[in-house]
């Protein structure tokens, strides 16, 4: 049994990030991919069975974050404003984003074909029900809006940005926080 190196599995999946960031899911091949890591294809199917597996790997922890965020949103942030929600929201959307900048936006742009497919919707519809929770007389449409306009500025930034992390948090902040900043206010029609 040949002995697998840590070395070249994480030479795969740095690979592969690249490759799945410039071409998405389905345009990704694993004899590409080995060629890539400078092995053969024989031995890629020995650290991976295949492209899906790959993506797993890539994908895992940050869909466990975003997942349990938008769990642990709900749970953990009742008795205070709503901006103050939005704010506990925000700053751990953007700590996810810090720390896996890249791979979000894989999962939220290039995954087409893959298990992740829906992962875009999913976040779609829970930030719409948020929405809608939290601005119970806002009506249908102004909140696919809101949450279109969020999940929009979220993958620009995240486009733009994501190979600098620097330049990524304080201007999703910034996109962000405009979006939601006395947004219960500005539906009601009184701003300051």
């Amino acid at each position: 049994m040949q002995y697998l190196k840590p070395e070249v599995r994480e030479r795969i999946l740095k690979v592969a990030t690249d490759e799945f960031m410039q071409k998405g899911f389905l345009d990704v091949n694993m004899r590409h991919l080995a060629k890539l890591s400078g092995i053969t294809v024989g031995n890629i199917y020995r650290y991976f069975p295949s492209k899906e597996k790959i993506l797993d790997q890539i994908l895992e922890e940050p869909y466990q974050q975003i997942i349990n965020l938008i769990a642990k949103t709900d749970r953990e942030i009742v008795g205070i404003t709503v901006d103050e929600r939005f704010n506990y929201s925000i700053k751990s959307l953007v700590k996810i984003c810090e720390a896996y900048s890249t791979t979000i936006l894989i999962l939220l742009t290039k995954v087409k074909g893959s298990k992740y497919e829906k992962v875009y919707q999913q976040v779609r519809g829970a930030v719409l029900e948020r929405i809608k929770f939290e601005f119970s007389h806002i009506d249908d449409d102004l909140a696919e809006a809101i949450t279109e306009a969020t999940l929009a500025s979220v993958v620009h930034v995240l486009s733009k940005y994501h190979e600098e992390p620097g330049k990524l948090s304080p201007v999703l902040n910034k996109v962000i926080g405009y979006l939601f900043y006395q947004l219960d206010q500005r539906i009601e029609g009184k701003e300051n």
